[in-house]
């Protein structure tokens, strides 16, 4: 384990983490947009938002928002989910890198912190299970699926909170490393 975190530390530096950035972004528009993103779906169903963007939903509230989407919205929702496969990938080794790259420039060796790399990492699985979930409940729309309903939920919740935990971590990081007496510079190339 350790032998994997000294590898991601010693890979990370800006130039990755700004591609990843620029990635990340263009990620961002592409699936919130009118291609085939939230935006065109809302334009189709009149609004009708999905489940990846709910910090958690009842068995209810979920086939509330599939009969919502309609027929046209929940075909464009299962393409979305596809798509949705390759974001998190991106978002965890955005995640990862910058991790390790933070970690870095502070100078933290050794020290259970370190585990935080593995935190966008578990974001991603969580993301792809939940995708796989809530795959499955729109091939079988619309029988409702009460189990496979919860663990979607649950897996939501799960990718918010390893989120979150990376943010929160990156955020801390890149304080200390601003506010570091030791340091001249933060950017190491």
């Amino acid at each position: 384990m350790w032998k994997a975190i000294s590898w991601v530390k010693a890979k990370s530096n800006i130039k990755i983490i700004l591609a990843l950035t620029a990635l990340f972004i263009v990620f961002l528009v592409f699936m919130n947009g009118n291609i085939i993103g939230t935006a065109k779906l809302k334009s189709i169903t009149g609004g009708a938002g999905i489940l990846d963007l709910e910090f958690g939903y009842s068995v209810d509230k979920a086939y509330n928002i599939l009969e919502s989407q309609g027929t046209e919205g929940r075909q464009l929702y299962k393409v979305m989910l596809y798509v949705d496969f390759a974001f998190p990938f991106v978002y965890m080794m955005f995640g990862v890198l910058t991790i390790g790259y933070l970690l870095k420039i502070n100078k933290i060796k050794n020290n259970a912190v370190h585990y935080l790399i593995f935190a966008p990492v578990l974001a991603m699985l969580c993301d792809w299970t939940e995708n796989i979930f809530i795959l499955r409940m729109i091939g079988k729309f619309p029988e409702k699926m009460v189990v496979i309903a919860q663990l979607a939920s649950t897996f939501t919740i799960m990718k918010f909170i390893f989120i979150g935990i990376f943010f929160a971590a990156a955020v801390v990081f890149l304080i200390r490393a601003i506010f570091s007496s030791k340091r001249k510079s933060i950017i190491v190339i």
